[in-house]
């Protein structure tokens, strides 16, 4: 049996990256027009804030094993057995046209951990689908995930 290299996934980082230019284009052309100095601390700022959270994205990542599951993160890296697997299900809420859903495995310990849906693509949420799928059939797996790994997305998923 040969070894499987590990699958990383990285998130969406562009979103940020686009608003801090625009805001910093747009605050430029007012700053041009009403030499406002308080627009120019604006602009400074809203490019490093830009900045900050594209490379602070750029270091999150998902890898995934033939026997685990990491979430690497800037500050800490979390490793999951695919055996220790008992439930993963997708949660969160809905408010004002907004999602906040999070995807959470969890062992028989009641130990969890999860990570924002809204960070990745849909192609990348239905390729962890099917490796859930593949590596712990006999889990309690949420209907929304196995509906995922078919490519059938709930409408707040984007």
């Amino acid at each position: 049996m040969s070894l499987k290299p590990a699958q990383y996934i990285y998130p969406k980082k562009m979103l940020p990256l686009w608003f801090g230019i625009v805001s910093a284009l747009i605050l430029l052309i007012v700053y041009e027009v009403t030499q406002f100095w308080p627009y120019a601390l604006l602009l400074a700022f809203s490019f490093i804030y830009s900045l900050t959270i594209y490379f602070i994205l750029s270091k999150w990542h998902l890898e995934l094993f033939d026997d685990k599951i990491v979430i690497q993160t800037p500050i800490e890296s979390k490793t999951f057995l695919w055996e220790n697997v008992s439930v993963t299900f997708i949660t969160g809420k809905l408010s004002y046209n907004l999602g906040y859903y999070y995807w959470y495995f969890q062992d028989s310990s009641q130990y969890r951990f999860g990570f924002d849906v809204n960070l990745f693509t849909r192609h990348q949420l239905k390729e962890i689908a099917q490796k859930v799928l593949e590596k712990c059939p006999e889990n309690n797996i949420d209907i929304k995930i196995v509906e995922i790994s078919k490519g059938k997305f709930p409408f707040y998923i984007l």
